[in-house]
């Protein structure tokens, strides 16, 4: 039974060895060019935070930390952006962040890549949420940050970039 159980070790760690340094595995993780303009989406917002910040001449020591509402779409974003950690929250572990940000934080909502008009479009819209109870929250609208995206010589490269809100 022991030498089973051995065995079997082995051979898991000798196929996780062999799978983790396959080219194929590793493109799995790499994002795709629509992942692309989602991180080229977030860089643009955060500029537009750092502007913020420093046209206030804040000496903001609140971390570099954006929450996005997490959707499929978006596994492949990296877990920072310009110096910004990226914390993806859904069912599982919104709490946790909730109760670490004493029941308030911006929770940025990413629209998936949108066409209109001939151009592609990717919304950010930070809400002011604020946790009630277990299933309850409120939020509050304030602006919003859309990237556009032309499509030209067979890819799809950024237009402009606007913000705007209420």
């Amino acid at each position: 039974m022991i030498k089973r159980s051995i065995l079997t070790i082995l051979i898991f760690l000798f196929t996780i060895n062999v799978f983790g340094q396959s080219d194929e595995v590793q493109k799995l993780f790499e994002p795709t060019e629509t992942d692309s303009l989602y991180i080229l989406a977030i860089k643009n917002f955060t500029k537009q935070i750092d502007n913020l910040r420093n046209n206030r001449n804040s000496t903001d020591t609140n971390p570099k930390v954006i929450y996005i509402q997490y959707e499929n779409y978006l596994k492949r974003v990296p877990n920072k952006i310009n110096g910004y950690q990226i914390l993806k929250l859904g069912l599982g572990n919104r709490k946790e962040y909730f109760r670490k940000n004493k029941n308030r934080l911006t929770l940025v909502e990413i629209s998936p890549l949108t066409l209109k008009d001939g151009l592609f479009s990717i919304t950010l819209i930070p809400y002011g949420a604020k946790l009630k109870g277990k299933f309850k929250m409120n939020l509050t609208y304030s602006s919003w940050n859309t990237t556009y995206f032309k499509y030209i010589n067979g890819k799809l490269v950024m237009d402009k970039y606007e913000s705007g809100g209420i």
